[in-house]
């Protein structure tokens, strides 16, 4: 009886132990595809692909993201300005500074010669995440009369996310 006993208890061990292997093998199996599913959305341009009709350039995110942090000393130009005395003229050296290289690059970051930017990852979840052409993302959508008493119909809103240097080296 002890050896009946102990025989099945060994063999219960060892079915138990194969599950938890393979159950281990398992989880490290889909560790590794949820993480190679993560880069790849990561690196997704966008959820739907351009037209079929379109022959122009498609939209590439900027992710070569910086591998040290920023720079300490570097200022901008709106910290001499106190934004409550002057917020037009502090908000003006806020757009000059966003603008600059980016007017000329078309707002492509990879070929803003003046600095780096960057685009938010992960936006290209939904159909209704990053567009595939210039890369704008679908946002809440402006009521009537949000942006002026002239509004007479709800409209689509679309932006695209940018970040400088020093800020993304922050994140």
């Amino acid at each position: 009886a002890f050896r009946e006993m102990f025989t099945a208890r060994v063999i219960g061990v060892a079915i138990a132990s194969t599950v938890t292997v393979a159950g281990a093998g398992t989880y490290l199996h889909k560790r590794r595809l949820y993480r190679s599913d993560g880069i790849k959305q990561f690196h997704r341009p966008s959820y739907n692909p351009p037209p079929k009709s379109w022959t122009g350039s498609i939209f590439e995110p900027s992710l070569d993201f910086p591998t040290r942090p920023p720079k300490k000393d570097e200022s901008y130009p709106w910290q001499t300005i106190d934004y409550k005395t002057e917020p037009e003229k502090y908000l003006a050296a806020v757009i000059d500074y966003c603008f600059d290289g980016n007017v000329e690059a078309d707002f492509v970051p990879q070929k803003n010669a003046k600095r780096k930017w960057y685009h938010a990852p992960w936006m290209t979840q939904t159909p209704f995440g990053r567009e595939p052409i210039h890369g704008l993302t679908f946002e809440r959508p402006a009521p009537r009369g949000y942006l002026g008493s002239g509004q007479k119909r709800i409209v689509q809103t679309w932006a695209v996310g940018m970040y400088n240097e020093p800020e993304i080296g922050r994140a």
